[in-house]
């Protein structure tokens, strides 16, 4: 699929293989019923365990939402 390559491509040319880039165009893996997502692409913060923190992001949220993480987190560790 050209899309697929192409996307695969732009990824690595903007150097964001840090984060976790799916593509499913024949539909196998159902990640559209398992994790409720109704359009693409959808932001969802993890931690180092996989463990979702928070899903369903606007981009423009993601800096108050990540800064809200780092204050949970140094607050739950007494940092």
């Amino acid at each position: 699929m050209k899309e697929v390559d192409k996307c695969w491509t732009t990824i690595s040319e903007r150097e964001m293989e840090v984060f976790f880039n799916t593509v499913d165009p024949y539909h196998r893996s159902r990640y559209k019923t398992v994790y409720d997502i109704k359009t693409t692409p959808q932001i969802y913060v993890l931690d180092k365990d996989k463990t979702i923190l928070s899903k369903r992001l606007g981009a423009e949220q993601l800096p108050e939402v990540i800064d809200h993480i780092i204050q949970a987190q140094k607050e739950k560790t007494g940092g």
